[in-house]
């Protein structure tokens, strides 16, 4: 059986159109335990609507009720790492870089980091979100497409995040809001930080960076 999500994430979608970030309306069709099989998520602005089946969320274009392009489409699944082994070494890495010592942990993986899903699944218990795949997933990991440069979350989802130069500028730093304040990001060395990141270790493979909060802007007024 594949599951797509907890309802704990399903409940924090929102709309990825470009207007006032939006709730989404989950309709479960079925779930098991506290986990959504099937189903549907629509926006009440501008009736976007994500269609929930055989383990992926896909987001369609409301003018034209087709599916809209992933990032990263099913014949290329294997070069964003769905079905390529994962070993110990690299496991245990990824754990510490993106500070995973707590079970049960919200986490949102770029394309390149796919191949992590079911063992952060199976040995952290983690809840993992695999973004810009277009793929019916193992049991208890949800891919998310459709959303071009938009993550479909709410600020503040996810415990940590690892990215990748295939989401594109905008959709990273749209990752990292969905990313609690003090919550880890990760991605490869080369790439450059998003706003809102604290640079906390960086070494030839990768830089690790904590969220900062967002700038708050104090109207000024006259005594």
């Amino acid at each position: 059986m594949f599951l797509l999500m907890r309802l704990e994430l399903a409940e924090r979608l929102v709309c990825p159109a470009a207007h006032v970030r939006t709730p989404l309306i989950v309709i479960a069709e079925e779930t098991q335990d506290r986990e959504l099989l099937r189903g549907t998520a629509g926006c009440m602005v501008c009736m976007r609507e994500g269609r929930i089946r055989d383990g992926s969320l896909r987001f369609v274009a409301a003018q034209e009720g087709a599916a809209v392009t992933s990032t990263t489409r099913r014949d290329d699944l294997r070069g964003a790492g769905v079905g390529v082994a994962i070993d110990d070494d690299q496991l245990f890495r990824l754990v510490a870089l993106l500070g995973l010592g707590e079970a049960g942990l919200p986490v949102l993986l770029a394309p390149s980091y796919a191949a992590a899903a079911s063992p952060l699944v199976e040995r952290q218990e983690a809840m993992v979100v695999v973004f810009g795949v277009d793929a019916a997933g193992p049991r208890g990991v949800a891919y998310v497409s459709g959303c071009h440069d938009a993550v479909p979350f709410a600020d503040g989802s996810f415990h940590a995040a690892a990215l990748d130069e295939t989401m594109g500028a905008a959709a990273a730093a749209d990752a990292v809001r969905t990313v609690r304040v003090g919550g880890r990001v990760m991605a490869a060395a080369a790439m450059p930080l998003p706003p809102r990141l604290r640079e906390l270790a960086r070494d030839a493979q990768h830089w690790v960076a904590e969220v900062e909060a967002p700038a708050v802007v104090v109207p000024l007024r006259r005594a």
